[in-house]
């Protein structure tokens, strides 16, 4: 085949793989199910050969990809810390918390005092509510476990962050601390 057909062709195939309709893509995923179950092919050697027909067809991955979520820097961070110690000093410790176990706000809202494990070294919190269904343990640093534990004064039950009314905060509410404390903080914080 000549340079002319194979670069007409590729450019064909692309636009092809940008038309095609969900029927056409459910087809393809039925008869690929079907080959791949009467060759008995186990995880990895289905990703073999995708990753062999993707090279034999020449189908570049795209080089960049889109992060879904912007990421702070640490400067930016310190800074939306400090805003929030300056508005409450518990937002402040709340928000430094979520950011140095690398919570999500789902997972950190369910921690529990008896998730925090001061006595280990060094210090960890337990994240049960992990997406998945999962579990983990992440170690935090001893001067944010001296702060919870300055915080819970002596409580050994609970969650780790109560309302008011001794019930954990909703998810809401911490992306709205979160935000005012953004807010707050200014000069360029996404």
């Amino acid at each position: 085949m000549s340079q002319k057909k194979i670069s007409k062709s590729r450019k064909v195939r692309g636009h092809l793989a940008k038309a095609h309709s969900q029927e056409t893509l459910t087809d393809v995923i039925t008869q690929t199910m079907r080959l791949w179950r009467k060759a008995h092919l186990n995880y990895d050697q289905s990703k073999y050969v995708v990753e062999q027909v993707r090279r034999q067809l020449h189908l570049d991955p795209p080089r960049t990809r889109q992060r879904s979520v912007e990421r702070l820097d640490m400067t930016e961070v310190e800074r939306l810390i400090q805003s929030s110690y300056q508005a409450q000093s518990k937002y402040g410790l709340m928000i430094k918390t979520l950011f140095f176990t690398g919570a999500r706000v789902e997972e950190f809202v369910n921690i529990r005092v008896e998730d925090v494990h001061f006595e280990s070294d060094p210090p960890q919190v337990h994240i049960t509510h992990a997406k998945g269904h999962g579990s983990r343990y992440v170690p935090v640093l001893p001067g944010l476990a001296q702060e919870l534990r300055t915080h819970l004064q002596g409580r050994r039950h609970g969650y780790l962050f109560e309302s008011n009314r001794h019930t954990r905060y909703s998810k809401r509410t911490v992306q709205a601390i979160i935000k005012a404390s953004a807010l707050s903080a200014g000069g360029g914080i996404r």
